[in-house]
């Protein structure tokens, strides 16, 4: 295979890094510009041992070089999905329409209006804290 083939096939599976992240296309990519070098300098002839030498490289490159890509981009590591209670507890709503420990009332959050339980009387125009999420009701508490 021609060594542009392998650089600019290189290049474009680690350009494709950007949209699917993971790191393997990124040094797939690495692997593969490194052995289009090697084709370049006439160190490599045949395809077998250029693919040989392209899975390698690749594989020597991501065993040497993950850790560090890792530490400098925290961000391409996979976080757990932050969910709607995490967002909601603890956040101060304003009151829409009266709470009482006998009759829920509704508080607004995000712009929608939520059906709203508390142990205390909170009057209309106040604020409460959210406390709890039991599906669409929410437990609140008189935010001082």
């Amino acid at each position: 295979m021609h060594w542009l083939v392998w650089i600019v096939g290189g290049l474009v599976v680690a350009f494709a890094e950007l949209a699917i992240p993971g790191l393997i296309a990124l040094f797939l990519g690495g692997g593969a510009v490194v052995t289009g070098v090697l084709v370049y300098f006439g160190w490599l002839d045949s395809i077998s041992s250029q693919l040989s030498a392209w899975i390698c490289i690749s594989l020597a490159l991501f065993l040497l070089f993950r850790d560090q890509v890792m530490k400098r981009f925290p961000s391409l590591e996979k976080r757990d999905a932050i969910t709607e209670d995490q967002v909601m507890i603890g956040k101060i709503v304003p009151v829409i329409e009266q709470i009482t420990p006998e009759k829920p009332g509704r508080v607004s959050v995000h712009q929608s209006s939520w059906k709203a339980v508390s142990s205390s009387t909170i009057e209309k125009g106040e604020n409460a804290r959210i406390i709890a999420r039991d599906q669409l009701v929410l437990t609140v508490e008189k935010a001082n």
